[in-house]
């Protein structure tokens, strides 16, 4: 009796000594919505800087993605995951890899009129073919600030 209850103690307070984020980040990778492999390829990952508004930019990338809505597809990938605010779209359906295949597309504001697009993936081959066409449509969009 006493084993259990000391249990159920232990399972109760574990969130709030490991803190909420260690706990949501497990539930995130067992559920498959993590982006922290994403995050960790960024450091090798391409890089471009542009003259540009956040929301510009943001808004020119999903729009070259398919629409979940059509089943034809338009597009050049599917938006698994996207987050305006922390400034991350997570695509998928690549022409070329495995439909499970993620590659992140990671902008941060510099300024007001700078971004940092930062576009990764643990496959070499998806990440230089988004990289081709994400910089293509911002540079038509955006100034280049290097």
């Amino acid at each position: 009796m006493f084993k259990c209850l000391y249990g159920f103690i232990v399972l109760f307070f574990l969130p709030f000594v490991l803190g909420c984020s260690v706990v949501t980040e497990v539930g995130k990778t067992l559920w498959g919505s993590s982006i922290r492999p994403l995050e960790e390829a960024r450091k090798s990952g391409e890089s471009r800087i542009y003259q540009c508004a956040f929301d510009d930019a943001y808004d020119s990338i999903l729009s070259m993605a398919n629409d979940k809505d059509m089943e034809e597809k338009k597009g050049y990938y599917d938006v698994f995951q996207k987050d305006r605010v922390r400034g991350f779209i997570v695509i998928m359906g690549i022409d070329g890899s495995i439909d499970t295949t993620e590659v992140g597309i990671f902008i941060e504001e510099i300024d007001q009129i700078s971004i940092k697009v930062d576009i990764a993936s643990p496959s070499t081959s998806a990440k230089e073919k988004i990289s081709g066409i994400v910089y293509k449509q911002l540079d038509l969009l955006c100034k280049d600030a290097e």
